[in-house]
């Protein structure tokens, strides 16, 4: 049995402000997805004509600011892992529904996707993102596009935003190996995990993504110390706001510089400092109850808004002129349009055919 810090308890506030976190994280990674410079369809890749002004924007918006999501995303699953008792077996179990039989599911159901559309030319232009036919895929081709590993050109699995299930299940194979590692040489690991951000170390171990592992650990570390989600109250407003905008800047600037990874993840980190800082207690009210109702589908917007971005982002470029307008409103349009129409399905598999929807986001209640 592993037994964490039991005075580590997560307050009702805490809990709310963690569910309305991650709302943004979910329109950050939609936003991250947005970012485009080029498309590519079958046959040709179209690239964008995108002012400098608006590059810039599109740049620190996605690659700058909404690089914290995914790193939050972990940090706060490992919070929440640690903060209970655990035995191996039990957690798989619980991974197994809750992250395994999702990404089947969606992987499985985009490779389906993929191959019927493929077989219309009307549609196979959409449907393309530099894969082979996949009629004519082999073992290799059907493994990476599960496990995403094998083209170091891009990896991750067919349906993009699942590598963060992909991980995430092996980060909790790996769980009672990394607490014990921790508890028994905490200076050093922190050590090596500095020096991973420092020397801008790629780790791939087990498939995993450096920050991946970076944010499970110090997710552990939150717990074992029994450091707080509020005691970041205690850090006034205007020095992270200050800090925030100042990381920001070095993050941009260094953009094609040799350190630039340093500077990014130290936006990263306070980046998520600033987010909780500033997602404060909602007053009990309509806009409460609105964004309490919302955050029970954070999980599943995230599952569905990717595959349907590229599919829309591919339509209207065909579409539309590439006018600086034009790009300007795809680039805030789409995530608006594709945040709103994945919590309308949401909400309609949730209502009509819930145990359908259980299934798909892995039996979560919320």
């Amino acid at each position: 049995m592993e037994t964490p810090n039991k005075r580590y308890v997560i307050s009702t506030e805490e809990s709310e402000r963690i569910r309305i976190l991650k709302i943004w994280f979910t329109v950050m990674v939609i936003f991250i997805h947005s970012y485009a410079e080029e498309v590519h369809f079958s046959g040709e890749n179209v690239v964008l004509q995108v002012p400098l002004w608006l590059a810039s924007v599109e740049y620190i918006i996605s690659q700058i600011i909404s690089r914290c999501a995914v790193p939050g995303y972990f940090f706060i699953s490992a919070v929440l892992l640690y903060k209970k008792e655990f035995t191996w077996v039990e957690n798989i179990k619980k991974k197994l529904k809750s992250l395994l039989i999702p990404y089947l599911i969606f992987n499985t159901a985009w490779i389906l996707i993929f191959f019927v559309a493929q077989h219309f030319a009307v549609f196979s232009p959409f449907f393309s993102r530099g894969y082979k036919i996949i009629s004519n895929w082999g073992i290799a081709e059907f493994a990476n596009a599960y496990l995403g590993f094998l083209d170091d050109q891009y990896p991750f699995p067919i349906c993009q935003q699942l590598w963060f299930l992909r991980d995430l299940m092996v980060l909790n194979i790996l769980a009672i190996v990394i607490k014990r590692l921790i508890d028994r040489f905490p200076k050093v690991v922190l050590a090596v995990l500095l020096l991973m951000i420092i020397l801008n170390v790629h780790t791939h171990l087990f498939f995993l993504n450096e920050s991946a592992l970076i944010y499970f650990c110090l997710g552990y570390y939150f717990v074992k110390y029994s450091i707080k989600f509020n005691d970041v109250e205690k850090i006034k407003g205007s020095y992270i706001i200050i800090a925030y905008i100042f990381a920001i800047v070095l993050d941009f600037l260094t953009k094609d510089a040799a350190i630039h990874y340093l500077f990014h993840s130290i936006t990263i980190f306070i980046g998520l400092i600033f987010f909780y800082r500033f997602t404060t207690k909602i007053p009990e009210g309509n806009m409460h109850k609105g964004l309490m109702y919302v955050a029970k589908y954070s999980f599943s917007i995230y599952l569905f808004h990717e595959c349907n971005e590229t599919v829309l982002r591919k339509a209207l470029t065909k579409l539309l002129p590439q006018t600086a307008l034009c790009q300007t409103v795809l680039y805030f349009g789409i995530p608006v349009v594709i945040f709103c129409l994945c919590l309308l399905l949401s909400v309609v598999l949730d209502k009509y055919f819930h145990r359908i929807y259980l299934v798909l986001v892995g039996n979560r209640s919320r």
